[in-house]
């Protein structure tokens, strides 16, 4: 095993204060950047890529930096999502396989989650999305949508599939998660250099 650190795989976001994100011009640029893949790749390509919940403690970051109701924050969390899964996808070898793990509802805002059991969790799941009680930038609906039609992401994929919720519990907490995996294309590293290639 040989472990990369430090590393921010949200970069430039940690680097940002809220003074730095003043202006429309401004947060464009950042969410140009955010949405982009690592200006260098930290490690060589792996035939498996896992994110473990990262990305809503990304999001977390996210909101200490701008409230949600910062005219920007929707591009902004589109921004981090897209360029969560584009870095995914440069860090895998053609045909790897990446797996997205989130968190998407916690016990604190959806007191009965403790006490639903993962038959009766898509329902559950289903009424809280309804009611936009959730984690904001996780829908998976969007995130299939990502997957299977944002331009620089779906060229780029094979064999999207989400699988069925299930909970997990950390301390007096429990969350309800859900899983997506996917495969890189194959194509020859060269062609990856499109993942970048975001339209206007």
């Amino acid at each position: 095993m040989r472990i990369i650190a430090p590393l921010d795989l949200a970069a430039p976001l940690a680097s940002l204060v809220a003074n730095d994100v003043a202006t429309a011009a401004v947060c464009e640029s950042v969410c140009l950047q955010l949405a982009h893949t690592l200006p260098v790749p930290p490690t060589e390509p792996a035939d498996v890529v896992v994110s473990a919940c990262a990305l809503s403690q990304i999001m977390e970051s996210l909101a200490q930096l701008i409230p949600a109701e910062h005219p920007a924050f929707l591009d902004f969390l589109q921004a981090l999502r897209r360029g969560h899964l584009r870095r995914m996808l440069q860090l895998l070898k053609p045909n790897g396989c990446g797996v997205f793990v989130t968190d998407l509802i916690s016990s604190e805002t959806a007191p009965e989650l403790s006490a639903t059991d993962n038959a009766q969790l898509p329902r559950f799941l289903a009424k809280c999305l309804q009611s936009s009680n959730f984690f904001s930038g996780l829908n998976p609906g969007l995130v299939l949508q990502d997957l299977k039609t944002e331009p620089g992401l779906a060229a780029f994929c094979r064999n999207v599939q989400i699988h069925p919720p299930w909970r997990w519990q950390m301390g007096p907490r429990w969350y309800a998660v859900y899983a997506v995996d996917f495969r890189a294309a194959p194509l020859p590293r060269s062609e990856m250099t499109n993942l970048d290639a975001i339209p206007p």
